[in-house]
């Protein structure tokens, strides 16, 4: 795990709200990708306890559930700026 994602603490009240969106989705890593986009809506940051609090509630190991997390470019494991400026320059993305 990136040890700069490990920095950034979640308040305890939205790890709160974040166990609420994973949980009604126990032993389902087919909605994964639906609980990590709803977090990122009220979490600035995908950290280690936020990680921890998904994979706990949806019953899924904590790898799995970062491996997820740091495959896809839009979702973040460490702190950024406001606004994000991406730069496609793969041939796939410019179809």
């Amino acid at each position: 795990m990136d040890t700069r994602s490990l920095d950034y603490r979640t308040p305890a009240s939205l790890l709160v709200e974040v166990a609420k969106i994973a949980a009604p989705y126990r032993g389902r890593q087919d909605r994964l990708g639906k609980v990590t986009t709803e977090v990122s809506y009220i979490v600035p940051v995908l950290s280690y306890d936020v990680v921890n609090v998904i994979a706990r509630e949806m019953d899924l190991d904590v790898s799995t559930v970062y491996s997820f997390i740091t495959f896809y470019a839009m979702l973040s494991t460490r702190p950024h700026g406001r606004y994000t400026v991406r730069i496609c320059k793969s041939a796939p993305c410019h179809v």
